[in-house]
């Protein structure tokens, strides 16, 4: 069995606050909304309609969590994110304006 640790350079306080205000930048787009609010009434609307798949559940990210996973994956430039049930979009969107993805998409698939 062979163990692989990898040592990453910490974060500059500089960098750190760039983060933490593209946060605050990003959570600003979603005041006022309520996704969890949507997707309930979209699995009601398609339960009635007799579309829903049983076993979807929508959850958000939270965008320092979230950045940190990313941070970890080390995405190179150019590469492509793409988020399968993006519900509202926040993954991608913190995908396309905190790291240097060539294209970012999201697909929700309740919609």
């Amino acid at each position: 069995m062979v163990t692989t640790i990898r040592v990453r350079k910490r974060r500059r306080r500089s960098e750190n606050a760039a983060a933490m205000t593209s946060f605050d930048a990003l959570s600003r787009c979603f005041e006022g909304i309520d996704a969890y609010g949507l997707s309930r009434e979209e699995k009601r609307k398609q339960r009635a309609e007799g579309g829903f798949f049983d076993g979807l559940q929508y959850g958000e990210i939270d965008f320092g969590g979230f950045y940190k996973v990313l941070e970890l994956a080390q995405p190179k430039s150019g590469e492509i994110f793409v988020d399968i049930g993006a519900g509202s979009g926040k993954a991608v969107l913190l995908a396309a304006h905190c790291f240097s993805f060539q294209r970012s998409y999201g697909v929700e698939i309740m919609a």
